[in-house]
C-alpha cells in the first residue's frame, strides 16, 4: 500500500479510494494508472504526523468487563472470512470509535425503518505504513435470514471487545448478540490502498447519511452507462437530505472511470472503502485517492455550506476502483 500526505494548498481535493478486498492487496497495473502515480504529493507532513493527530489513538484501552446480557453465545474466531494477523492495537482504535449509550434500541436492514440502518461500520484509523498490517474493522447487521433486533450500542460494544479478546491478533471472527440473538458483530482485518492529500481542512467525518445511502449488496452486478446491456446504469447521483444547518454538504456520483467499457463489480465494495477513506483520510481533515485494476468510481463533492466563506467553497471527490470478479 502506498500512501501519500497532503499536497500543499489547492481549493480542488481529490478524493479517491479502492475498496480492496480482506484478503488481499490489490495495485494498479493499468500503464496509464502507473504513469500518474508520481503525480500523486510526497509524504508532507510525514505519517507520523499525521497518525500523531488521531486523537483516538490516545486514548486508554478500558479492559473492564461490562454488563453483556445481550451477547448470546461465545465469540467464534475464523480466519478464512476475517482474516489472520490482525492488529490489537487498531481494532482497540476501532472500538474506542463506538458508542458507549445503554439504552435498548433497533438494528435492522435500510428497508426495515430501523432507528440504526445496517450494516454500521466502525474502521479503524491507520496505525502504520505497513500493508500488510492494514486496518480493523468491526460490523454490526443482523444475521443471515434475519431482518431486525434490539440492543444497546453498549452491548454491540461488548460484544466486539470479547471477540477481540478472543481472537485478535490471530485472527478476525464475530459474536451473536440482541434481543433475540439475530445480531452479529465482525471484528476483520481489511486492508485499503489510499492516497491521503490536499490542505488540511476543518471537515472530520463524511455525513452518515451518504455513507447508508451507497448499497451494500454483495452480490457481482455488471456496471455500465446507458444503452448498454448492463444490471446497473451509470452515472448515478447521490445527494442525501443534509441537517438544517450543516457545514458542510456531501453528494456523490457513480460512474464507469474513463466511460470506458462495462465492468462486473461488487456495491458492497464501494460501501466500504468510502468508510475506510472517512476514518483513515477525512477523519484527520485530509483528502486521499486510490487507483486500482478497477474503473468502478465513486466521486464525493464536499462543499463548504458556510454563507460568510462563499469564496472558499471546497470541493472533493472520492474514487473508488473495484476489480471485477
Amino acid at each position: 500500500m502506498t500512501m501519500f500526505l497532503p499536497r500543499s494548498s489547492s481549493t480542488f481535493i481529490a478524493l479517491a479510494i479502492f475498496a480492496a478486498s480482506s484478503s488481499a492487496l490489490l495495485l494498479p497495473s493499468n500503464p496509464a494508472l502507473l504513469a500518474a502515480a508520481p503525480l500523486l504529493p510526497a509524504l508532507n507532513p510525514p505519517l507520523s504526523t499525521l497518525l500523531s493527530n488521531t486523537s483516538s489513538l490516545n486514548l486508554p484501552f478500558n479492559n473492564t468487563n461490562t454488563s453483556a446480557v445481550g451477547i448470546h453465545g461465545d465469540p467464534k474466531c475464523d480466519g478464512r472470512d476475517y482474516g489472520n494477523h490482525l492488529s490489537l492495537q487498531s481494532c482497540q482504535a476501532a472500538i474506542r470509535k463506538m458508542k458507549n449509550y445503554r439504552n435498548l434500541i433497533q438494528f435492522g436492514n435500510r428497508d426495515t425503518g430501523s432507528l440504526v440502518q445496517t450494516p454500521r461500520r466502525y474502521a479503524s484509523p491507520l496505525l502504520t505504513a505497513s500493508p500488510a498490517d492494514g486496518i480493523c474493522a468491526i460490523t454490526v447487521f443482523p444475521k443471515a435470514g434475519k431482518d431486525t433486533d434490539s440492543a444497546s450500542w453498549l452491548e454491540v460494544k461488548e460484544a466486539a471487545r470479547l471477540t477481540v479478546d478472543n481472537c485478535v491478533p490471530r485472527t478476525g471472527g464475530f459474536a451473536y448478540l440482541g434481543k433475540y440473538g439475530f445480531l452479529e458483530v465482525t471484528v476483520e482485518k481489511y486492508i485499503p490502498n489510499l492516497v491521503c492529500s490536499g490542505s488540511k481542512q476543518d471537515f472530520s467525518s463524511i455525513n452518515q447519511a451518504l455513507i447508508d445511502s451507497i448499497s451494500t449488496n454483495r452480490d457481482y452486478m455488471k456496471f455500465g452507462e446507458e444503452g448498454r446491456d448492463v444490471q446497473v446504469r451509470l452515472p448515478q447521483t447521490f445527494h442525501p437530505a443534509q441537517p438544517p444547518k450543516a457545514q458542510w454538504d456531501y453528494s456523490a456520483i457513480v460512474e464507469i472511470e474513463d466511460h470506458d467499457e462495462p465492468v462486473f463489480a461488487r456495491w458492497y465494495d464501494v460501501w466500504a472503502g468510502l468508510v475506510a477513506l472517512d476514518s483513515i483520510c477525512v477523519a484527520n481533515g485530509f483528502a486521499g485517492s486510490s487507483v486500482s485494476q478497477g474503473r468502478l468510481k465513486i466521486t464525493v463533492d464536499i462543499k463548504r455550506n458556510d454563507a460568510a466563506n462563499l469564496g472558499v467553497n471546497l470541493t472533493a471527490t472520492l474514487q473508488s476502483s473495484v476489480e471485477s470478479s
